[in-house]
């Protein structure tokens, strides 16, 4: 009868490590009380234990950063990223103290994730590598200090800005090395002059898609910054070059 019950729970026991997910196993590294994953290449959280103080350095050798890493974390104010960050996951910062966010120095940078800085109330300049091929949706919402981006030509969504009240300038980096600074509020890059007619043309043809020129141009297109582009930027357009409003 023991023998049974000893192979009885033998089997269950084999069952329940059998059954545990691929990788529960493995162990995490702590330092200076941010958790990465046993090959220290992702950044899984900044724990209750950090006391590095306002300042951390993220070491060469990550390459991602997790999903919620350092959401509502109001100590830290500055990161410096390492060259081999890859991804920023969903949520990452969201809600922090985070005063700048300067990615232009990580190459390999191809994809920001959902929200991953929305609501960085404190956020004030954001640069982003010519390379970033996916901006997902609400990455810098209702950051109400904002007031200078700088990117590749990238596609960013109509939503990424969204909140930022205080977005002054935008600087695009052409594939050529050229660079387009405009305002919000302007179409054309470079241009200090009043609106005009024509702009609204060129904003009905971006809001159509039926001119993806101009992709580069979204945040001047979006006059009156509610995250959409339509045919009332258009018509706001035509207020402004008919003197009847002003943006």
């Amino acid at each position: 009868m023991k023998k049974a019950l000893r192979f009885c729970l033998s089997i269950i026991l084999l069952v329940s490590v059998l059954s545990l997910p691929v990788g529960a196993e493995e162990a995490t590294v702590l330092k200076n009380g941010i958790l990465y994953s046993a090959d220290q290449t992702v950044l899984l959280n900044c724990t209750e234990k950090y006391n590095g103080g306002s300042v951390l350095a993220i070491p060469d050798g990550v390459t991602q950063i997790a999903d919620g890493a350092f959401m509502g974390n109001t100590t830290i104010q500055t990161v410096f990223f390492p060259t081999t960050l890859q991804k920023i996951g969903n949520d990452s910062f969201r809600d922090s103290a985070l005063t700048t966010a300067d990615l232009s120095g990580c190459p390999e940078l191809t994809r920001i994730c959902n929200s991953a800085f929305a609501g960085c109330v404190r956020l004030t300049s954001v640069s982003l590598p010519r390379n970033a091929e996916i901006i997902e949706e609400s990455v810098f919402r209702g950051c109400a200090a904002l007031h200078s981006v700088r990117f590749g030509e990238t596609v960013v969504p109509d939503s990424c800005f969204i909140g930022c009240q205080q977005l002054k300038t935008v600087t695009v980096v052409l594939p050529d090395g050229v660079e387009k600074t405009y305002r919000p509020g302007k179409l054309s890059p470079n241009d200090e002059s009043a609106l005009k007619a024509s702009d609204a043309r060129s904003i009905l043809r971006l809001a159509a898609e039926l001119d993806l020129t101009l992709e580069y141009m979204i945040f001047g297109a979006d006059v009156n910054r509610d995250g959409k582009i339509t045919a009332v930027d258009a018509r706001t357009v035509l207020r402004v070059a008919a003197h009847l409003d002003t943006l």
